[in-house]
């Protein structure tokens, strides 16, 4: 799936673990209460956006794009955080990770933090 002008909004009650490969999109947002683990590869999105209750425990990232990532209140018992060849501002990462209480591995490969270009 490949459209930088679409948005799409999914939303489901009981969906507990979600895997996006090769997906390009300007907006999606994802409406869920249940989700455990999401696991992104290889996607492009201009917005990325989680609205629910915090129950994601395990985030993995791989080769994404992403120009603004919304997790945050989603993003309260997270466990793990595993994220390669990715660029994120550094203000929205330590914003997720700062509010997971129950974080106990995180690991980064190939991962630019952006502070409004002057690197972290």
């Amino acid at each position: 799936m490949s459209d930088p002008q679409v948005t799409l909004k999914f939303s489901s009650n009981t969906l507990k673990d979600i895997n996006f490969e090769v997906i390009s999109l300007g907006k999606f947002i994802l409406e869920t209460n249940s989700l455990e683990k999401l696991h992104l590869e290889k996607c492009t999105f201009d917005v990325f956006e989680i609205v629910g209750k915090g129950r994601l425990r395990h985030l993995e990232i791989e080769d994404v794009r992403v120009n603004n990532l919304y997790i945050h209140e989603s993003a309260e018992n997270l466990e793990v955080v595993d994220v390669s060849n990715f660029t994120i501002k550094w203000a929205e990462f330590y914003h997720m990770i700062s509010r997971s209480s129950k974080l106990r591995t995180i690991r980064l490969w190939g991962v630019m933090c952006d502070t409004w270009g002057r690197g972290c």
